[in-house]
């Protein structure tokens, strides 16, 4: 799931405040990531979901 972060990274890096647009955004992109892992059965998507928004946590820590 490397994409999914780079592309993340994309759209907030960079920044040092941000907008209320790019943090409903954030925040959108963010929730639907969390749905998937709550809702998906498949245990190596899990563990590479759950990996990912860790790694997005750490490098944006003003979103959670």
């Amino acid at each position: 799931m490397i994409w999914f972060e780079e592309e993340f990274d994309l759209l907030f890096n960079n920044k040092s405040n941000l907008s209320e647009h790019d943090n409903t955004l954030a925040h959108q992109i963010l929730d639907i990531l969390s749905e998937t892992i709550n809702k998906h059965p498949n245990e190596k998507l899990l563990t590479d979901l759950v990996f990912t928004l860790n790694n997005i946590e750490k490098k944006h820590p003003q979103l959670f």
